[in-house]
């Protein structure tokens, strides 16, 4: 009998939708559990017989469901999280690094390179600066505005500092929702038992779940629908690439920022949930999902905080919008933050809730589109790249290194 231990679960990229891929690696996935199911349905036949029995039970229709439970690691889920908001790919990472040509200005919030290296840098992006003294002026930033030589931030508050650290400024590539659906093979192969193999076809991604709680792992949820399930006896692929290695982040050990309205706030516990409200298509002489429709896309969520102020809770009542920002970072300094532009908080309690216990603050919320950005959703990843080759940025008397990351 089968363990489920012994399951492995792969994926690759589909070129036609619905059909086998074939000549290409698939990638191993890194996973808690899963319910892909094929669904089947079936009518039972209407004709009358006088031996009151049914004369028929004929298929009509196949499609699949199911989802893929996940715990967040940096780098294992960038193809699902592109897949997730429908998004052309991932945007270029930017990188200085170790620059002795930076300096901080708290009259204009802002990093100023004398360098005049910021020539790729571009305005709403969230970079990662590190190597000031001054701890204020490191961490994630959003960029405001951007020159070759100075980069204004949103958020935090930046701390006058002359040059001569070496600081080091990375721009992550980033993803927005859009409008390009992807499907997958996805394959999942019982290693325990003699060639048995089960293929899910045609599958996009409709939901994706994101829970970050204050004491546990952060833990997430992949929806899929799609085509219909056939039985293998071996993969069709050529290999399998190997499942990375990336640590598991916590919300008490890896969550280095929560924003409202770019400003920080502690919380106790985020969740957010986006659907693509996909739908399958049928034609008449075709059995199953000939193609996959996309919807619009709903992001909807809670998070909790201990209530200590009113103003977030006066927007509540103001009907007056904001916006989220979250930061993970694993214990290697790989991350991503994840920003919902336009945020309506449609519930909030602010209760006591008994004695001996402190009053909470739980708000609901809905993301819109931005009208400053027209964005509803923007991913940013940040991994380590201090063993990728720099091209030398060179000045009479400074040297760093900027390094662009192709997708």
């Amino acid at each position: 009998m089968g363990d489920a231990n012994r399951v492995q679960v792969s994926y690759v990229q589909e070129s036609t939708f619905g059909a086998q891929e074939t000549g290409s690696n698939l990638q191993i996935l890194r996973l808690n559990n899963e319910s892909l199911v094929h669904d089947k349905a079936t009518t039972i036949s209407e004709e009358m017989r006088a031996d009151r029995q049914i004369s028929d039970i004929p298929r009509i229709g196949v499609s699949t469901s199911g989802n893929i439970a996940f715990e967040l690691s940096y780098g294992t889920y960038d193809d699902f999280l592109q897949a997730a908001l429908l998004s052309s790919g991932w945007s270029s990472e930017v990188k200085i690094s170790a620059a002795i040509t930076m300096s901080a200005a708290s009259s204009d919030n802002s990093l100023s390179d004398s360098a005049s290296g910021f020539g790729s840098f571009t305005a709403n992006q969230w970079v990662l600066v590190s190597g000031f003294t001054t701890a204020a002026n490191n961490g994630f930033k959003k960029i405001l505005s951007a020159t070759s030589a100075k980069l204004i931030f949103v958020n935090g508050t930046m701390v006058t500092e002359v040059v001569g650290d070496p600081v080091t400024v990375q721009m992550g590539g980033q993803i927005i929702n859009g409008t390009t659906l992807v499907s997958y093979n996805i394959e999942r192969d019982y290693q325990d038992l003699s060639n048995i193999l089960s293929l899910f076809l045609g599958q996009s991604i409709n939901m994706l779940n994101l829970d970050i709680p204050v004491d546990g792992i952060i833990t997430g949820t992949f929806g899929f629908m799609g085509s219909e399930e056939t039985s293998l006896t071996s993969s069709a692929g050529t290999g399998y690439d190997a499942v990375g290695t990336t640590a598991v982040m916590t919300g008490a050990n890896h969550v280095p920022n929560f924003m409202e309205n770019y400003s920080e706030q502690g919380i106790i516990s985020l969740a957010i949930s986006l659907t693509n409200k996909l739908r399958t298509r049928m034609q008449v002489g075709t059995l199953g999902v000939v193609s996959v429709g996309t919807g619009t896309v709903e992001i909807t969520g809670t998070f909790s905080v201990y209530f200590e102020t009113v103003a977030l809770y006066n927007k509540f009542l103001a009907h007056q919008d904001t916006s989220i920002a979250v930061a993970v970072q694993d214990s290697q300094g790989s991350g991503y933050v994840i920003e919902l532009l336009a945020v309506v908080v449609t519930t909030g309690t602010r209760s006591a809730g008994g004695i001996n216990t402190d009053v909470i603050g739980d708000f609901g919320y809905s993301a819109k589109l931005s009208a400053t950005e027209s964005t509803t959703i923007r991913i940013a990843r940040f991994p380590i790249m201090s063993n990728l080759q720099g091209i030398a940025q060179a000045t009479a008397t400074v040297t760093g290194a900027l390094t662009i990351i192709p997708e």
